[in-house]
């Protein structure tokens, strides 16, 4: 996750060097919160598979 963390904050960084008006930065921003909330969804459907096995 780190990497996927580090890639993010590249990303929004990259944004706020190349608007004028911050629109790609929430753009960016927003691309992220979109792959924060999927990893959030694997994350909890594997402590669901675990919770079941265990």
């Amino acid at each position: 996750m780190s990497d996927d963390l580090h890639s993010a904050a590249v990303t929004v960084e990259a944004a706020c060097e190349n608007t004028t008006d911050g629109t790609e930065v929430l753009f960016a921003i927003e691309g992220v919160g979109e792959q924060t909330a999927a990893m959030i969804q694997q994350l909890n459907a594997a402590l669901n598979k675990i919770k079941k096995e265990g």
